[in-house]
């Protein structure tokens, strides 16, 4: 049976054709795409790329959190592909099951609390996957202007929380401050609520 080499991202916003251009240039045949709002856990799209994974296929996504939004469940996920030979890489965050550093980076996120989600790992994921890929330490992630001006986009909808939209964009949501700006929301709306500002009330 020949290796598939298969794509996936979740969708919370846009007609997808960014995700699904990142996925081709990376060299996927089967481009998977599926709208999933907030943490809804019912996701057919990926129940069934994920049955018809076997040993030697490569899934690619786009981001970690395309994957699973809680660090314990990814875990999970990723240590059950490498169990069954399926190569696992994330464009966002540069990470490729092949690469020798790959242990450090599962390393990494097994040491952190079971309930913390993917968003408030992120030092802890830039630098894992820095290892991952052969160097030592890690930069904070960034922006490209197009994927800034989409997260402003999804800023000024304010149909998702900022820690959601972060979670898109594989960065955490101190700098996806650094992004967006309040005063380009429409008029007449609030911007989107940190999450702590929203326990608050």
């Amino acid at each position: 049976m020949t290796a598939r080499s298969v794509g996936y991202a979740r969708l919370a916003a846009g007609d997808g054709q960014e995700e699904a251009a990142a996925l081709r240039a990376a060299g996927c045949d089967d481009v998977q795409l599926e709208r999933v709002t907030g943490t809804r856990s019912i996701r057919p799209v990926w129940v069934r790329l994920r049955a018809g994974l076997a040993d030697g296929d490569t899934l690619t996504v786009v981001r970690l959190a395309d994957l699973h939004w809680a660090l314990v469940r990814l875990v999970e996920m990723l240590a059950a592909l490498q169990h069954e030979g399926v190569r696992f890489r994330s464009i966002t965050e540069s990470i490729d099951s092949n690469h020798p550093g790959y242990a450090d980076l599962i390393e990494g996120l097994m040491q952190l609390p079971g309930q913390v989600s993917i968003v408030r790992s992120q030092a802890v994921r830039s630098s894992a996957a820095g290892r991952a890929r052969g160097r030592q330490g890690g930069r904070t992630q960034t922006l490209t202007p197009e994927q800034a001006e989409r997260a402003q986009r999804l800023y000024d909808q304010r149909e998702m929380t900022a820690e959601a939209i972060a979670a898109e964009f594989g960065i955490s949501r101190a700098t996806l401050y650094r992004y967006v700006r309040p005063s380009q929301a429409k008029k007449g709306s609030e911007p989107v609520m940190r999450t702590n500002e929203r326990k608050a009330k």
